[in-house]
């Protein structure tokens, strides 16, 4: 994409973020991209570990795909408990040689407060770095500090390091039964999330929101709303459209390859949509990257210092309207 339009969708995003009320969402994908795994890799790593016959991946990855990893990841809980923890610790747990500077742009950022699923320390460390010193991992996920005057980072879903800073993968979020205790009703991480979607925007980064149990929050946090009356907060997530699910969607739905002008063409991202979230997309010269990312927040960083100078915002806004 073309500079230009990649300013555009950083001024998309910057009407959300100007407010000083706006969560940050961040996703695997950047966490993937410098060297962690995904959901499939790790699997992989803890079947050999614990000596589990391998789950087969599909492509893309679904719902019931994910399911069948929990499962699985249960499966090698079991069998050997100590490999399962240890796995998860070096897969996570250390700071490896890459990184993303997507992560230096969000923390400096005039977000209210930072959330993950992630296990990996790449957040935390760009926060403490940065001054975001506060953390709050799985369970301990206060929501009131949500709104008081300082940044937190939060990690809902555990952190694979240890309060001595070693690698660790206990209390991780991770397998079946990890799920089904942390989503369990009236759990921390439920009222924090119902929180969090309640009373704050959001955007989100690099995220699949893959996790049944996680996005079967956003509807019940969406139903409350609609019988309360109420507007949910504004949602959106910065993303390239899944080029994978795309092609899928087409062949399954025109198996034979004829073109049918009167058939309606699958929405990719209506996944995104049913959440209530608004799709920010960007075409990546390249998917696995996908460095387009580091460029909106490079913009988004320059519409922060028109704010930090206010003789330049009717420029600014000027300048959007031509």
């Amino acid at each position: 994409m073309d500079d230009d339009s990649l300013f555009q969708k950083a001024a998309q995003l910057w009407e959300v973020i100007r407010t000083g009320n706006c969560i940050a969402w961040i996703g695997s994908g950047l966490s993937t991209s410098a060297g962690y795994p995904g959901w499939p890799q790790a699997i992989e790593a803890l079947c050999d570990a614990c000596r589990v016959e391998r789950l087969p991946v599909s492509s893309p990855i679904s719902d019931e795909w994910v399911r069948k990893a929990m499962d699985k990841a249960d499966e090698c809980k079991q069998a050997n408990l100590d490999e399962y923890h240890r796995t998860l610790a070096n897969l996570f747990g250390t700071l490896g040689e890459q990184t993303r500077r997507a992560y230096e742009l969000i923390v400096k950022l005039p977000f209210k407060g930072f959330v993950t699923t992630n296990f990996d320390p790449l957040l935390a460390d760009a926060g403490a770095r940065n001054g975001v010193y506060p953390l709050h991992v799985h369970p301990e996920l206060p929501p009131a500090v949500l709104g008081d005057g300082d940044k937190h980072i939060f990690y809902m879903h555990g952190y694979a390091v240890d309060r001595t800073n070693r690698p660790s993968g206990e209390n991780l979020v991770f397998a079946r039964s990890e799920f089904d205790s942390a989503y369990s009703e009236d759990s921390p991480l439920k009222i924090f999330l119902a929180q969090l979607l309640f009373y704050f925007p959001i955007i989100f980064f690099a995220s699949a929101l893959s996790e049944p149990d996680l996005r079967a929050v956003f509807g019940n946090v969406a139903g409350i709303l609609c019988r309360l009356g109420g507007k949910p907060k504004p949602r959106l997530m910065l993303m390239a459209p899944p080029r994978e699910e795309i092609n899928e969607q087409v062949n399954r739905d025109n198996p034979g390859g004829q073109e049918d002008a009167a058939r309606p063409k699958p929405d990719p991202l209506r996944r995104v949509r049913d959440l209530g979230i608004e799709p920010v997309t960007y075409e990546p010269a390249d998917y696995k990257r996908q460095f387009e990312i580091e460029q909106i927040l490079e913009h988004l960083w320059d519409l922060a210092e028109i704010k930090r100078h206010p003789t330049r915002i009717d420029s600014f806004y000027r300048s959007i309207e031509t």
